[in-house]
This record gives structure tokens, sequence and C-alpha cells, in this order.
């Protein structure tokens, strides 16, 4: 069905009230704005408003994120926004934040723990520089468990520092490579005026 390029929302929602259901709610913004409409009909509403979005986070739960990551974004969207009147896009902004920061410590700790190998791998009697490290320590009265509990405690030092400079190298690049996309992106609010900024 086609409507005429002229034909105001308002005159939309009025021509399917008349043969539908008198029970529609409109958003005064709607009106306004001129956006495209989405009209739900009361008796579809359970399914679009309850059931969609609950397979939504569920998958994202099970699926996607894994329980823990997910409970711990919710947990941070309700201490945030709980008794005020979020959006979807706060919920959206929330779960971002915690994703990505679950997202760069797991990364963190893998390059950790590929330094730590690498550098283990060359701790032994034949590395001349892992020789005089163990001399020194020595003769500081440091001696055998002691003496490699020092030097595993000096790798994983080293390890999580490299592990964090790999993932500023990372940061790095992807901002990198999505500077391009800052032209090319729509500005997310219209400058309407003071009324349009929250």
């Amino acid at each position: 069905m086609t409507f005429k390029p002229e034909t105001e929302v308002s005159e939309l929602i009025t021509w399917v009230m008349g043969f539908t259901c008198k029970n529609f709610v409109l958003d005064p913004r709607v009106v306004v704005t001129n956006k495209k409409v989405t009209i739900i009909a009361p008796n579809k509403l359970g399914i679009a408003a309850y059931y969609k979005p609950s397979v939504g986070l569920q998958l994202r739960r099970q699926e996607i994120l894994g329980p823990e990551v997910f409970d711990e974004a919710f947990r941070e969207y309700i201490r945030r926004w709980a008794f005020k009147h979020p959006t979807p896009a706060n919920f959206f902004r929330t779960m971002a934040s915690s994703v990505s920061t679950a997202v760069t410590v797991t990364l963190w700790q893998h390059r950790a723990d590929y330094h730590q190998a690498m550098l283990t791998e060359h701790v032994n009697h034949a590395n001349p520089a892992a020789e005089s490290y163990l001399q020194t320590l020595h003769a500081g009265g440091i001696t055998g468990e002691r003496a490699w509990a020092v030097v595993e405690r000096v790798i994983t030092h080293e390890a999580l520092t490299l592990s964090v400079n790999d993932v500023f190298w990372g940061c790095a690049v992807l901002f990198l490579c999505l500077i391009p996309v800052l032209w090319f992106a729509k500005p997310p609010f219209a400058s309407g005026g003071p009324e349009t900024m929250h």
C-alpha cells in the first residue's frame, strides 16, 4: 500500500485507527520529526515488546558474551540507571563498555601467558644473561628455590608489561583504522538547537 508523499503521520495513524482499534499509543515526537512509524497492533504488543527482546538478551548472554561478562555488564547497567529513565542507547553503551573491558583484559591475559612462555624458554643455564642474573642473586645471598622464585616474579612482571604494550599497540592500530570511518559517519544528533541536546 502506498500513500501520497504529503500524507502526514498523524493522518496515517488516524486512518489505521479507523478500521482496527482505538487503543494505539502515539509518541508526540513522531509527528514532529516525521520519522517512519511502526504501528503495532495491541494483540501483537506482547510478542514485540517482551518475547523478541528476551530472546535477544538470552542469545547475547548464552551464545555471544557468556554469562560472566553479560551478568557483570547487566549489573553495571542497573547500577548506573536504577531509578532513572534510560533509553536503549544507554543500555547498548553500558553493554559495549563492559564487553570492551572484558575483551581487553582477556587479550591482556592471553598475551601475558604468551610472553611468559617466550621469556621462560630463554631462562636456562645455557643462556649467559640468565646465568649472570642467577650469579648476581647468589652473590646477594639468594640461592636455590628463592632465586628461582625471584626469576619467576621478574619474568611475570616483564610478561605483563609486554602484554600491556601489545594491547596499546592493538588499540592504536584500531583507532587509526577507524579514523576514515569518522569522515563518513553521520552525526548522532541533528543540530536543531538546545532542545535536541541532552
